[in-house]
């Protein structure tokens, strides 16, 4: 095989890595489908494969992907290893390209079940039908299913199948023509022409927006995208919006008290990051919002908005970004906690009489989990087998801020363990393993002497230690010597294995998305910005927007907006002064968050909460809506995409449009609202004459 230079674009490098689906979606001039068929026919040349490349209808061999294939081939200089006739692609080493309609084909379709690999282009007309019959024919071990495609409408299969519902094993990109180096500039002049005179439409074609009800869109035909030059002598209005971190109020935070609910978690609380336990700021309900649950894998689930944000190996992502498999920062009793079940199955394996169980499970369970461990607290382990093994691990795989849990194990093993003692005791005291378990056993450097201070944590060892002395006792053990060693090496083990339990560590989980409707969130803000719930690391993730408008005529213009998500406290300042007369004029800011308020007025900032009331939102937009046009500058691309977005509630049934706004794609608009704060009033719209301003 020759030498080849194949340029790819940095958002479609994924693709040369192998996946059960790749998923290629997003607006014109990306260059999807010209990268696709350039690394086919580099990997046909690797190996023999067997390609099909489908549509959903192909009338004739000219609505296929061959003459695409076959310029690529003649551009890279690989004629001479392919043979390309009308109908056909195939190369000198065995590699073979199919063309063919799925659209009442099955029978043909279903003859492709030894297919390497199955491309489809203009994926976003696929029916379901189609879908149900190619699926399961492209199943030869290893096989995959890429799709190319600019999305029609949010309701079709394909969308929904893919993008709003990825399978596992799925990689999900959107790209842009901002991700294409080669985009050509006649393309770029046809993009920025249909942005100042359509801006929905453009969201559609150059943004890779699914085409949604036109009638739900509460700024349908209002604005514009267009440049503009600003007047020396504008009236200013700037308003700001802060970020907010939304999770369902059931989500468990682990907190120096032990576990506490999102809800019940209170400004002065200190909860677990990876720094430690750092104090909770401010903690308040954001009201109903559609959330999504997350299942990470490892019994982990999170259910928060869309835009909340996780820890990856790629950095901070939002949750509608999460796709296939994910690296994440999660604590070590959620590692353990899928292995209680078969762990505790193996331990009952270790009869109670001191012998082991002669069960390959039984024998392995030992080896892995009582010699290792038991060979790093030996004075503390001077029992029987039955009892070091089982109580060991289920400490070991506990959390051990969860009472519930501790006393569900402790229960259960104590009660298991003492119905008989009919054999003698085993001392343990081989040193097997003893180096690879410190490692593991190392406290958390920033993280282990808040969490062995905690105070409710003297309260957890006292009752395991009352827990087992009462067990011990019921069962008549003869030696109250003994009793006490019991006890106290429980206590021992569990003051020793929290930092164990609590250390976070870097795990690859599978990552299933699902959109469950809407419920009510919470947020709280801590000292660094990060903490862990359900034992994910996760970060404030809704952004904090300031934007600048300005009135002339009766044209309402957005010039200038400053956007940051997860922005720090300290960092404030430093964003709002991107816009250069945010210490000049004054800011009108959420009233949600006073504290931050002040905090930017002892920065020098004239800035001050808005006013709120019931249907406050409802009399804003009315006032947006009143300008004849509402002009926004393209450098402003949030205000630009909020406009496009922010919609009526759809009778899911009948297509109606309801008269409820959907609380999303709203953060740059609420501040444009807030920014107007005195001239929205009550019920009534602007009480205050704008000829002055509008006429300058």
């Amino acid at each position: 095989m020759p030498k080849i230079a194949l340029d790819i674009p940095k958002a479609l490098l994924p693709l040369l890595q192998p996946a059960r689906y790749k998923v290629m979606y997003g607006g014109r001039g990306a260059g999807k489908s010209f990268t696709v068929a350039s690394w086919l026919v580099v990997l046909g040349l690797q190996r023999p494969l067997r390609v099909l490349c489908a549509r959903e209808y192909q009338v004739s061999i000219k609505d296929s992907v061959h003459r695409l294939l076959a310029d690529r081939i003649d551009a890279l200089g690989l004629t001479p290893f392919y043979n390309v006739t009308q109908t056909s692609i195939t190369s000198t080493n065995g590699t073979e390209f199919t063309f063919k309609g799925l659209h009442h084909n099955a029978q043909e379709i279903k003859s492709f079940e030894g297919a390497d690999l199955c491309w489809i282009e203009e994926a976003q007309a696929v029916s379901a039908e189609s879908w149900d019959v190619l699926i399961p024919t492209i199943r030869k071990q290893g096989s995959e299913i890429w799709l190319t495609f600019n999305p029609l409408s949010p309701d079709d299969a394909t969308w929904q199948r893919f993008v709003k519902n990825p399978p596992p094993g799925a990689w999900v990109q959107k790209v842009l023509f901002s991700d294409n180096p080669w985009f050509p500039k006649v393309l770029d002049d046809e993009r920025r022409h249909l942005q100042e005179i359509d801006p929905e439409l453009y969201q559609h074609i150059w943004l890779g927006e699914p085409r949604t009800i036109s009638d739900a869109q509460v700024f349908k035909g209002r604005y514009l995208i267009q440049e503009f030059d600003t007047p020396e002598d504008a009236r200013f209005f700037h308003g700001c919006d802060w970020g907010f971190s939304c999770l369902v109020g059931e989500t468990m935070v682990v907190t120096e008290k032990g576990n506490k609910q999102l809800k019940d978690v209170k400004p002065g609380d200190k909860v677990l990051t990876r720094d430690g336990y750092k104090a909770v700021i401010h903690a308040q309900s954001r009201g109903v919002k559609s959330i999504y649950g997350v299942d990470c894998g490892y019994n982990t689930r999170i259910i928060a908005t869309e835009d909340h944000r996780i820890l990856t190996a790629d950095g901070w992502r939002q949750v509608k970004d999460l796709r296939g498999t994910e690296t994440l920062c999660i604590t070590r009793s959620n590692l353990t906690a899928r292995c209680i079940k078969g762990i505790l199955t193996a331990s009952t394996r270790i009869i109670s009489t001191g012998r082991k169980a002669e069960s390959a499970k039984g024998k392995a369970f030992i080896a892995r989990y009582g010699n290792s461990i038991t060979a790093k607290f030996p004075k503390a382990v001077v029992f029987t087998i039955s009892t070091a093994t089982r109580l060991i691990t289920a400490l070991r795989i506990c959390n051990a801020s969860q009472t519930a849990n501790i006393k569900k194990f402790i229960t259960k093993i104590t009660s298991a363990v003492y119905q008989k003692k009919s054999g003698g005791t085993a001392v343990i005291q081989k040193k097997t393993g003893q180096n690879e378990e410190r490692k593991h056993l190392q406290p958390h450097k920033n993280g282990a002497e808040s969490a062995q201070s905690a105070g409710s944590l003297s309260r957890l060892r006292t009752f395991i230690k009352n827990t087992v002395l009462r067990s011990a006792e019921s069962a008549r053990t003869p030696a109250t010597a003994k009793r006490n060693t019991l006890a106290n090496g429980a206590v021992k083990f569990l003051q020793r294995l929290l930092t164990v339990i609590e250390k976070p560590v870097q795990k690859n989980v599978r990552i299933n998305l699902q959109s469950l409707g809407e419920a009510e969130v919470f947020d709280i803000t801590v000292e660094n910005g990060e903490y862990f719930a359900n034992g994910v690391l996760v970060h404030n993730c809704d952004p904090t927007a300031l934007v600048r408008c300005y009135i002339k005529g009766n044209i309402l213009y957005v010039d200038r907006e400053a956007y940051g998500v997860g922005v720090e406290l300290d960092e404030l300042p430093q964003l709002f002064d991107s816009i250069e007369t945010a210490r000049k004029w004054p800011i009108y800011a959420d009233s949600a968050r006073p504290e931050t308020i002040s905090y930017m007025k002892r920065q020098g900032f004239k800035i001050m909460p808005a006013k709120k009331w019931a249907g406050s939102v409802e009399d804003g937009i009315a006032i947006l809506k009143s300008f004849d046009k509402i002009i926004v500058h393209p450098r402003c691309v949030h205000a630009a995409d909020e406009f496009f977005k922010y919609s009526y509630k759809v009778d899911r049934n009948n297509g109606d449009v309801l008269p409820v706004i959907i609380d999303a794609n709203n953060h740059v608009l609420d501040s444009l609202r807030y920014s107007l704060d005195g001239y929205i009033h009550r019920g009534s719209g602007m009480k205050i004459n704008l000829a002055n301003l509008r006429g300058r």
